[in-house]
């Protein structure tokens, strides 16, 4: 839902993902470009329709337990289309917040903001992984089932390299 609108903007080379059509519509009628899978999963046809014209897609789903599944579940799926010249960010809402009532609350320049800060997929997982006290080792153990599911050497590497600065420069 809302590809035809994020077309409409041709030099538009990222573009959020959100759940619903609100995240869609709000988000765009403040300068802000959403694309949803309409409450659905994800699916591998979808991201690969999303890659054939953008070359980031900003993951930006709902600020609670349920949207953080959904980041994941979008994950498994958007991973194995990576490329060194295909990327994801992960944009985390504060709690309790989606695109449409963050964009309410605060603004559609706030989102965008937001959005533009977003980390990569590496530094977002690697963040998630190394929490205090964690060995580099365990934090790849946890990351193992993302690392496999990239089908680039290069992106790969790059997302073992962002592990290893979490990690005070360690080479991993």
């Amino acid at each position: 839902y809302g590809l035809s609108n994020a077309l409409s903007d041709p030099g538009l080379r990222s573009v959020g993902v959100g759940e619903g059509f609100m995240d869609v519509i709000t988000p765009a009628q403040a300068g802000v470009p959403m694309v949803a899978s309409m409450g659905t999963a994800l699916t591998s046809a979808q991201v690969a329709l999303l890659y054939a014209h953008f070359d980031e897609l900003v993951l930006c789903m709902d600020g609670d337990a349920a949207g953080a599944r959904a980041i994941d579940s979008a994950l498994e799926v958007v991973l194995p289309h990576l490329t060194s010249q295909r990327g994801v960010r992960i944009c985390e809402l504060p709690d309790g917040h989606d695109p449409d009532s963050f964009v309410r609350e605060h603004g559609g320049d706030e989102f965008a903001a937001l959005m533009s800060a977003a980390p990569s997929v590496a530094d977002y997982l690697s963040a998630r992984s190394a929490g205090e006290g964690v060995s580099m080792a365990r934090a790849l153990g946890s990351l193992r089932n993302y690392i496999t599911m990239l089908p680039d050497a290069y992106v790969q590497s790059e997302f073992l390299d962002a592990l290893g600065q979490k990690f005070g420069g360690e080479n991993v």
